[in-house]
Order: C-alpha cells, then sequence, then structure tokens
C-alpha cells in the first residue's frame, strides 16, 4: 500500500493574510519550493506578494497620487481650520478605487497551458473587486487576462473601472522551484455557479502539483 502524502495545494481566499506571512513565511516558502502549490484568491493573494513570502512578483494596483508623500506634507503644513474640498477633490476618480458591483468579462488565454485544460475557449470571468493586478516581469506567467478590446460582456460596471480592468490579469502561475504560486484576480468559485471558471481553480488544485516547472 503506497503511504500518503501530504497535501500539496492550498488555497487562501481570505484577505487577511500578514499574520500568516509573519509566522509562517519561511515554512510556506520552502513547501511551495519542494513541489507545493499555494493558490491565492482575490484578496488572499496579497500572501504570495509579502515580502517575506515572495512568491509572487504581481502587483496590485496603487492610485497615481503619492499619498504618504501627501500626507507627510499635510503634516508639516501649519493647521488651518478645515476647509470643505472642492468638487474635483471629492471626485478624483483617478486615484479612487472603482468598485465592479458583478459582471462578467472577456478575456484573452494561454490555451496550451496546464491550467487551461478542459476549457475549449477562453473563459467569461465574474468580477466583483476594485483591485486590478499588474502582471508579473515574464509574460508567459499570465495564464488568463482580462480582454483589452471591450472587455466588458454582460452587466454593469463604470466606464472607468472598465478601462482599469482592460488588460488585467486574471490567472497567474509562477513557477517557485519545483512548485508554484498560482494567483486569482477574483473568485472563481463565486457561489458555485461559474462553472467555467470553478475549472481553472481544479485543474490549480488538482493538476498543478503534477506539472513541475
Amino acid at each position: 500500500m503506497r503511504e500518503a502524502r501530504r497535501p500539496n495545494a492550498v488555497g487562501r481566499d481570505q484577505a487577511v493574510t500578514s499574520s500568516l506571512a509573519k509566522n509562517n513565511a519561511e515554512s510556506l516558502r520552502a513547501w511551495v519550493k519542494a513541489g507545493g502549490v499555494l493558490v491565492g484568491i482575490g484578496g488572499g493573494a496579497a500572501l504570495l506578494r509579502e515580502k517575506d513570502v515572495d512568491l509572487s512578483h504581481a502587483a496590485e494596483w496603487k492610485p497615481p497620487r503619492d499619498k504618504v508623500k501627501k500626507d507627510e506634507t499635510a503634516a508639516a503644513e501649519p493647521r488651518t481650520s478645515p476647509r470643505k474640498p472642492a468638487p474635483a477633490d471629492e471626485a478624483d476618480i483617478e486615484n479612487r478605487r472603482i468598485r465592479i458591483p458583478g459582471a462578467i468579462f472577456r478575456t484573452r488565454a494561454k490555451p496550451e497551458h496546464f491550467l487551461l485544460f478542459g476549457s475549449p475557449e477562453p473563459p467569461r470571468v465574474l468580477l466583483a473587486t476594485d483591485a486590478p493586478l499588474i502582471a508579473p516581469p515574464d509574460p508567459f506567467e499570465t495564464v488568463v487576462s482580462i480582454e483589452r478590446d471591450k472587455p466588458l460582456a454582460s452587466g454593469h460596471a463604470w466606464p472607468e473601472a472598465i478601462e482599469r480592468m482592460a488588460g488585467t490579469p486574471y490567472l497567474i502561475a509562477e513557477p517557485a522551484g519545483k512548485g508554484w504560486a498560482i494567483t486569482f484576480l477574483d473568485d472563481p468559485n463565486f457561489r458555485g455557479f461559474w462553472l467555467g471558471t470553478s475549472l481553472l481553480f481544479g485543474n490549480a488544485a488538482i493538476l498543478a502539483p503534477s506539472f513541475t516547472p
């Protein structure tokens, strides 16, 4: 009888990951590099990008404005009576996160990648997020990305949010030693009915450990 092996895939879909990274970073890195597969979903994928874990070179979108610098400048200025922000300050669309309330987007995909096994065409994906991703430097690590031309397939999203999401990675697979760090932009198993992306998650959890980078 073959000896049972330890689990080789982990899915994280919770945004609270800092404590896990702080207390287990070295163990997580060693486990993945030995052949484990770490799957990060939505905000939970920040775990892969934590400085101590450092398994992903993707990045979350940041506003163009340097908020830290602005705060430091404001602290150095003499305090004055509060004023009501100007209308332009209230809008500030360029620097605001714009949430998509739940809409279907078209994608581009690498059909030959093992994470696409069983998917006959680029999947339509459901997005309910305000956090686009910046792709890692290696273009081959982005497996599925949001279509750049007419990305919205169905549902409602603000034009600014659609423009910001166009071209953003949806599914990233980054090799790490003998294992993988896999990122989903949003929940592929949303309410258990979005079967096209559930297939991708199944491939990440079940097939990925068999494909050594």
